[in-house]
């Protein structure tokens, strides 16, 4: 006996139109965000083009910048220290603006600017009239550490012993509180500096994240007024941007927070 064949119609599943619509906004928010992204990188791009155009033509006016006003003098020295040469600030040698030597400063500001940009041996150039050559290499050695060019390492090359515990001090301190980690604290060598730089990374997490941290390896009266500032904003409600205000009337801890917040907002 033959079987009969029977013809089946296949039909597509349907499709629920809630399902689908969402499909449809998630594909739509994708495509603004995208949008969004590649413009902003645009406006950005745009923006550095227009700085570095703005910044040539003002270069170009170097030759000429004794016939300028001084408001266009300090646009033009402003603009051989971003992307001049250091033969450019010849231009500005005897020129003065309110009993300031700006053929000086266009020099240290160039040698400082390059020494941040990761070569040191620039502030040996220093004329000493703006910043010591100490500090211009701390300080380089800060900035290229924050950019994350850098180690704690570099600042042993520096001059003196103090200018090299205070360089390991303030590179580890910014290392903990990004972290939030005290133990960066134990690469620094100097006991009193080792324990601030511990009581700061622990005033971060307190101020900001509402953990809790001891004042009991500080030292007596200074452990006490630390747990009078803990009362203080605890009583006020930590985690608030006031609560470096509150410490107000200590100075000393005042200082230390307010640094712990510039740390904070600098990333």
């Amino acid at each position: 006996m033959k079987g009969k064949y029977v013809n089946k119609k296949h039909t597509a599943p349907k499709i629920n139109p809630i399902y689908l619509g969402g499909v449809v906004i998630i594909l739509i928010l994708l495509l603004l965000i995208g949008g969004w992204y590649v413009s902003s990188l645009y406006q950005k791009d745009k923006k550095n083009n227009l700085e570095v155009s703005s910044d040539q033509l003002l270069l170009e006016k170097a030759p000429n910048i004794k016939t300028l006003d001084q408001e266009e003098q300090k646009k033009v020295i402003r603009a051989i220290t971003k992307i001049g040469s250091l033969e450019d600030c010849q231009y500005a040698e005897g020129l003065v603006i309110d009993g300031i030597d700006y053929y000086s400063v266009c020099r240290d500001n160039y040698l400082i600017n390059r020494a941040q940009g990761g070569d040191l041996s620039q502030c040996n150039l220093l004329s000493g009239k703006s910043m010591s050559v100490s500090l211009c290499k701390s300080e380089a050695v800060q900035s290229l550490h924050k950019q994350g060019k850098g180690s704690i390492d570099m600042c042993d090359s520096l001059d003196s012993q103090i200018d090299i515990s205070n360089c390991r001090f303030r590179v580890s301190l910014r290392e903990g509180i990004v972290t939030k980690n005290e133990t960066h604290c134990e690469a620094i060598e100097n006991e009193d500096l080792r324990t601030l730089c511990r009581f700061q990374v622990g005033l971060r997490s307190f101020i900001f994240e509402k953990e809790d941290f001891s004042c009991d390896f500080l030292e007596d009266n200074f452990s006490n007024r630390c747990e009078s500032f803990k009362e203080l904003v605890l009583e006020n409600g930590a985690g608030d941007t006031r609560s470096c205000a509150l410490g107000s009337n200590e100075p000393f801890i005042y200082d230390l927070c307010r640094e712990v917040e510039e740390i904070v907002y600098s990333q």
